[in-house]
């Protein structure tokens, strides 16, 4: 049996739809028949515009062909004047006789602009300077000329000799502008003759059959069209607001009945919402109305008031803590993505151009993945909270500090300029500087790279810009081996083109996958004394079937996605493969460049196994450079020694370019040192610079290590690197890379 209560949900339910039905019909009918009636209207206003422009288009050629009728009747009735005749057979005195008989005597319309005779050979008698008309008669009886604007139509005549008749004398040329010459002979219906022009173009000559594309005109719009137009859309309008009059009274009616009594109802839950959920302040009944419906829905809503009140209070008690998990990063405690991008639409959408610079700061921790999985998880998650620790109370008052994901935060210092945003980037850094890092277990200094990006301006397209000038600008400061903070300039988009290359990302990421692509090429490194090939440098290059992609090209793009481990461990599975296919000979060893990253993994040595084999034939040489191994040095010295105990040699590369102090050497388990090309140019340089080179090189020799000096390009370069000290020398002059070399020697006169 169906409840009372359910019916009257039922009825209630069903009046309200059969009203909303009932009103949304009515308005759909008229829209209907009002939108029937004016696509009539249009589909008239289009055909009868249609005939218009037709018949317009046929006033248009007859108009053009009255006009040329008339200059041909004009040049005709010349021809057969009987002095033109005589100026023919005589022109001494032509110039006299065309001012006073030919242009004077006569009278032209003004559209007649020039007229002229010309001879037998279609040569003009006298020319005149301005009358539109050329020295030469053309092939043609007639041509077009459009100049300044205007379209001129030139005509010949042939003159017949009254001596002898069918002997062509000569010719009567005549110039017309077009368009007056139009407006004044011929009477237009259709065709708004006010709107005829001369299209714009070169001022050049064209065929006669040309000349309708060189117009321009309008048709006249209709008056009757216009009228039935009016006429409709004023009986829609008037119809319309007729039909708005009816639903008002509908919507009074219906409001009378429904939308009053819930108005009151909605107005009363206001007041108990305000009141609180005691039973002394709830009303007997929220509002009386006629139906017994609305009756019915106030009494319930009644006993419901105390549930919902409650679950009220529940859900503002938990507003806040949803409110920090959507806006706070649960690690780190500082805001997190979400709310930087809250925050960042807002700062764009008040942006209004206004003279107020901002700064964008971007930090990335170096080598975090390497501290985490040295050190793992529980000790990389300290020190995220540890970073964003030390940044906010680095900030100014005020400012928030965003995690957008993993070791990476950032903030807008607003109100900003580039100099105050870098000493806030400085104090950042010299905040974590001073962080004691072994009190979560980190025992070397952990390192930030920081892009900042700065506008003088709160122009959207501007702000737009900023993180990617940021991020761009933190990947520099990666790069860069002197400095910690890089400010975005123009330059950086210049230099940028191969890390977004898409060749070269598509290349990079592929060869580090292991999908192929890597072709190794080797250069020589000779003894200084002997002159003879010690070991050949791996240099990795990437072959996609376009051509070589260099390492300028490929490691930007590694080390932006983190990718040096693969990468590394795919150059070395490379270097195993040509040797193992002779592309080096026995004997001769091999140095591999290799990153910090690869060198701190723990399980180092199973990674390298397909190198251990080799040792019986070859030399095996691991080079790192001198800024990844110092900052590294706790994490790397244990793997690198348990190769020297294999019997691989360790060579510290671009020695100068980083720390370049002689007190870390002693620390480093390294068996070569390289000095970086700078070092040796410095050999050319002033003396002063030489003999600090100088210096650093006997001191490397002394501590008994083997020196290396790169980049000899010349024989001078060659002496004075020989003459410090070096035991080995590489560079172009010796041989550059190649992908099977060729035993090199030092000759005394290379």
């Amino acid at each position: 049996m169906v409840s009372e209560r359910t019916k009257f949900s039922k009825r209630a339910f069903s009046s309200q739809t059969y009203i909303l039905l009932l009103l949304l019909s009515i308005v759909l009918v008229f829209g209907l028949i009002a939108h029937s009636l004016v696509g009539r209207v249009q589909e008239i206003k289009d055909v009868t515009q249609t005939e218009t422009d037709r018949a317009a288009a046929e006033e248009l050629s007859k108009s053009i062909q009255v006009v040329i009728k008339s200059a041909n009747n004009l040049a005709q009735d010349l021809a057969q004047w009987g002095e033109v005749n005589q100026q023919l057979h005589k022109p001494q005195y032509y110039s006299y006789w065309r001012e006073q008989r030919l242009v004077s005597a006569r009278k032209y319309p003004d559209y007649v602009r020039g007229i002229e005779l010309y001879d037998n050979n279609g040569k003009v008698l006298a020319p005149v300077i301005g009358n539109n008309l050329p020295n030469q008669r053309g092939k043609k009886g007639h041509l077009l000329q459009r100049k300044d604007s205007k379209l001129y139509l030139v005509t010949f005549s042939p003159v017949s000799d009254s001596d002898n008749p069918g002997d062509t004398l000569g010719y009567v040329g005549t110039v017309w502008e077009f368009v007056p010459a139009m407006l004044l002979l011929n009477h237009f219906t259709y065709l708004d003759s006010s709107s005829i022009q001369v299209a714009q173009g070169p001022d050049m000559a064209w065929p006669l059959d040309r000349i309708k594309p060189l117009l321009r005109y309008k048709s006249i719009d209709v008056p009757a069209v216009q009228k039935l137009e009016d006429v409709v859309l004023n009986s829609v309008l008037e119809f319309g607001v007729i039909l708005g009059v009816f639903l008002i009274a509908v919507y009074l009616g219906v409001s009378r009945l429904f939308i009053h009594p819930l108005q009151q109802m909605y107005l009363r839950l206001a007041e108990l919402r305000a009141a609180g959920t005691e039973d002394s302040k709830l009303p007997e009944r929220l509002v009386t109305s006629r139906l017994k419906e609305i009756n019915e829905l106030s009494e319930a809503l009644r006993r419901y008031h105390r549930k919902l009140a409650a679950t009220s209070r529940d859900l503002d008690e938990s507003n806040q803590e949803l409110w920090n998990m959507a806006h706070l990063d649960v690690l780190s405690g500082v805001h997190n993505r979400r709310a930087f991008e809250h925050d960042w639409r807002a700062i764009q959408e008040a942006a209004g151009g206004q003279r107020l610079p901002i700064a964008f700061l971007l930090f990335d921790c170096d080598f975090f993945k390497a501290i985490n999985d040295t050190y793992g998880h529980t000790t990389g998650d300290r020190l995220v909270q540890v970073l964003a620790e030390v940044l906010h109370k680095a900030l100014r008052t005020g400012d928030k500090l965003y995690r957008l994901g993993g070791d990476e935060f950032a903030t807008l210092l607003l109100n900003a300029d580039e100099g105050q945003a870098h000493q806030v980037a400085e104090r950042c850094l010299e905040s974590l500087s001073k962080y004691p890092m072994h009190d979560i277990g980190i025992q070397e200094s952990v390192m930030i790279s920081i892009g900042l990006a700065v506008t003088q301006r709160m122009n959207s397209e501007e702000l737009k810009n900023l993180p990617r000038q940021a991020d761009l600008a933190m990947y520099h400061a990666k790069r860069d081996k002197h400095r910690r903070i890089s400010h975005y300039s123009a330059e950086m988009d210049r230099m940028s083109g191969s890390v977004i290359s898409s060749r070269a990302v598509s290349a990079a990421i592929d060869a580090a996958k292991g999908l192929g692509g890597i072709e190794m090429h080797y250069q020589p490194i000779v003894n200084t004394q002997t002159g003879q090939v010690i070991h050949y440098e791996s240099l990795v290059r990437i072959n996609d079937n376009q051509g070589l992609i260099f390492p300028g090209d490929i490691f930007p793009i590694i080390d932006q996605r983190s990718l040096q481990v693969p990468f590394d461990l795919n150059i070395m599975r490379s270097v195993c493969d040509d040797i193992q296919a002779h592309h080096l000979p026995k004997g001769v060893g091999v140095s591999i460049n290799m990153s910090a990253h690869t060198l701190m993994l723990p399980n180092l040595l199973e990674h390298l196994a397909p190198l251990l084999p080799l040792l019986e034939e070859h030399t095996i040489i691991i080079e790192v450079t001198e800024t990844d191994l110092i900052t590294q040095l706790q994490h790397v010295t244990e793997n690198l020694a348990q190769l020297r105990e294999y019997g691989v040699i360790i060579a510290l590369d671009d020695f100068g370019s980083g720390y370049s102090s002689i007190r870390y050497l002693a620390r480093m388990p390294v068996d070569i040192v390289k000095f970086d090309i700078e070092m040796i140019r410095d050999l050319e340089s002033d003396a002063s610079r030489r003999s600090i080179v100088e210096n650093a090189a006997r001191m490397v020799r002394e501590a008994g290590y083997q020196l290396i000096a790169e980049g000899i390009e010349t024989t001078t370069q060659r002496d004075l690197a020989s003459s410090m000290g070096a035991t080995h020398l590489q560079g172009y002059l010796f041989g550059k890379p190649e992908r099977t070399p060729h035993p090199a020697t030092i000759s005394n006169t290379a």
